[in-house]
């Protein structure tokens, strides 16, 4: 804020003092707004411009498509080609592409689960095999294998359990990091929704 920049529009060069940062990506944030008589001033147009960046004040769906109609319509009378853009429009649109990006995170993250799965398994094996000798033992004082067995399901259900008490709250917190940095960069809104059926 504050830095002067230069900028070579079809007028010519000129110096612009940044009074605001827009945080959307558009254009891989390549874009600069200023007030449109300053714009047709400095780029030799006149009285035409190529876009137009207007706030409504109602913030329902209704008034916006109201307000972007009948603008259309007094345009289009006028004698321009207009093509107008609703951000909540490109928003939908950006969720409905979300779906491929949302699988791709999905096989990663049953990638992810696979590989816990076996290193678990590998724990326990590892387990049973460094202990043989206390099997052994325990065989010989009389216990009998459903007993070992039971021993041996409880340290692993209890390291199962470790993890999802563990991985549970940790990947929640992750995902809402992930979902409001999607969302500051990009302008892109995924849901953060934790379905309970995966």
């Amino acid at each position: 804020m504050g830095d002067v920049l230069t900028v070579t529009p079809a007028g010519g060069p000129v110096t612009l003092q940044v009074i605001g940062i827009d945080r959307t990506q558009m254009n891989n944030g390549n874009m600069m707004y200023m007030p449109l008589p300053e714009l047709q001033a400095l780029t030799g147009w006149g009285q035409a411009t190529d876009s137009l960046w207007l706030t409504s004040t109602g913030k329902t769906h209704a008034s916006i498509d109201s307000l972007a109609r009948s603008l259309q319509d007094r345009m289009a009378a006028a004698g321009y080609t207009v093509s107008a853009q609703e951000p909540y429009v490109m928003r939908t649109d950006d969720q409905a592409a979300n779906p491929s990006l949302l699988t791709i995170i999905k096989l990663v993250g049953l990638l992810i689960v696979a590989i816990s799965m076996v290193g678990l398994v590998n724990a326990i094996t590892m387990g049973i095999l460094e202990r043989t000798r206390e099997v052994g033992i325990l065989r010989c004082i009389g216990a009998r294998a459903r007993d070992i067995r039971r021993t041996f399901r409880a340290e692993s259900l209890g390291l199962g359990l470790l993890g999802w008490v563990i991985g549970g709250p940790l990947g929640w917190v992750l995902s809402r990091r992930l979902v409001a940095f999607v969302l500051r960069a990009f302008q892109v809104h995924i849901p953060a929704v934790f379905p309970l059926n995966i």
